[in-house]
């Protein structure tokens, strides 16, 4: 007898040496890289997804580093996509979260090129391993293609569960 569960939303945890990182890579023509001490007088480019004071949240995050908030732009100024990097100096961990492309601007290298800058950028302040996690795809063959190594794989399951019994302990 089924559970009358289904799976559903998957997400995988990714790792990669430092060490191990590739060159980076350059960006198309017509966009630019740029970090937040570069831009701290714009609005931050996670403020549609996150709203207006996703700046101010993350100042309160004590491993925030705003050269580490990358962002590409297009040559007009506009936001093709977004990167934060984090690391921790006392586990030497960098971690790689989130990670966007916005959709009229992928496929044209623009997420492999930001990755590799800021995988870059974690390397040089002293990250030993990097992590990542995803939950697509498309998302896996890139970072897969970049060098991260999928560790483990979370499965969400949905359903009604009322028919569901807990198991007793004795």
């Amino acid at each position: 007898m089924g559970s009358g569960l289904v799976a559903g939303e998957r997400s995988s945890i990714g790792w990669m040496d430092a060490a191990d990182r590739p060159s980076v890579q350059s960006l198309a023509e017509g966009f630019a890289l740029v970090d937040r001490t570069q831009r701290s007088d714009t609005p931050h480019p996670m403020r549609h997804r996150n709203g207006g004071g996703v700046e101010e949240r993350l100042g309160q995050c004590s491993l925030y580093d705003p050269e580490l908030d990358l962002a590409v732009e297009t040559v007009g100024g506009r936001v093709a996509g977004y990167a934060l990097y984090w690391f921790d100096p006392v586990t030497k961990v960098g971690l790689v979260e989130p990670v966007r492309v916005e959709d009229e601007h992928q496929r044209r290298g623009l997420g492999r090129a930001m990755l590799t800058a800021g995988i870059d950028r974690l390397a040089l302040r002293g990250a030993q391993r990097v992590k990542i996690g995803f939950g697509t795809e498309p998302a896996a063959d890139l970072y897969q293609d970049i060098g991260f190594q999928p560790t483990s794989t979370d499965t969400c399951y949905e359903g009604r569960t009322e028919h569901l019994t807990r198991a007793s302990s004795g």
